[in-house]
């Protein structure tokens, strides 16, 4: 009887700790990510001229948008920072509701945008105030491999922003 015992117990512990372990890692820290972080390996061999049009091709007013290389499909559902640009989407005035966080200011306005997969498309639950045009910030949220195709360029990720911050 006394093994049964001291069996159920040890079951009972293991459970209840990992019970616990797997609560803590789901509200720990956010992972921060630099923009890097965001390319599978095998990104870094871009094809060569990708990003020149054909003969027959239009170009937009913004250039062409070279092809991504892959995204991260680990990080889906991961909660994450990230540092970059704001390029307001949806906005009323200097209140943004939604826009592209760029790795870099002037992308997608005055230069061609970059790989679907170094733009991430961000929507505020309430409207974020901006400074201006390419205000660099913090995200946090969730990140998610998804994309979605704005009138600039095309995105490999998005995040429902939980927190706002200026980068400093």
């Amino acid at each position: 009887m006394n093994v049964i015992h001291t069996l159920f117990r040890a079951s009972a512990i293991t459970c209840l700790t990992l019970t616990f372990s797997i609560g803590a890692s789901s509200a720990s820290e956010p992972l921060l990510l630099g923009w890097d972080d965001l390319l599978p390996s095998e990104a870094y061999t871009i094809p060569e001229n990708s990003a020149l049009p054909k003969d027959d091709e239009e170009t937009s007013p913004f250039g062409i948008q070279p092809p991504s290389t892959g995204v991260r499909a680990e990080l889906d559902g991961k909660l994450v920072t990230l540092p970059g640009f704001v390029l307001p989407l949806d906005y009323d005035g200097t209140r943004v509701t939604t826009f592209m966080l760029a790795p870099f200011i002037g992308a997608c306005i005055h230069v061609p945008p970059p790989p679907s997969n170094q733009l991430v498309f961000v929507d505020t639950p309430a409207p974020y105030e901006v400074e201006g045009l390419f205000e660099p910030v913090y995200i946090t949220g969730v990140l998610r491999v998804q994309t979605t195709s704005t009138e600039f360029a095309d995105t490999g990720y998005s995040i429902t922003a939980d927190k706002i911050e200026p980068y400093e």
